[in-house]
């Protein structure tokens, strides 16, 4: 759980480090979004690690979907600004 924990935070720093990225390019949209990922993430993982509600499970859940859509959509998004 703690590596887990340590990966978890390293994707969130991520989000803030491409919002930041996005904000010095005038990409208000994709800054926006990052950051708003990021934090819907971090706040996934604290309710899961806090543990003891029924619905943390759901958070987690709906946090995970959130940052793989961003991982995707931005994966898409760099390798079309590079072609």
């Amino acid at each position: 759980m703690a590596v887990g924990g340590v990966g978890f935070l390293c994707m969130v720093a991520a989000c803030y480090v491409i919002a930041s990225r996005y904000a010095r390019e005038g990409r208000r949209g994709w800054a926006a979004y990052s950051r708003v990922t990021g934090t819907l993430f971090l706040g996934s993982f604290a309710v899961i690690a806090s543990g003891g509600v029924a619905w943390a499970n759901l958070a987690f859940v709906a946090g995970v979907v959130a940052i793989w859509s961003w991982l995707s959509l931005l994966s898409l998004n760099l390798s079309r600004r590079t072609a």
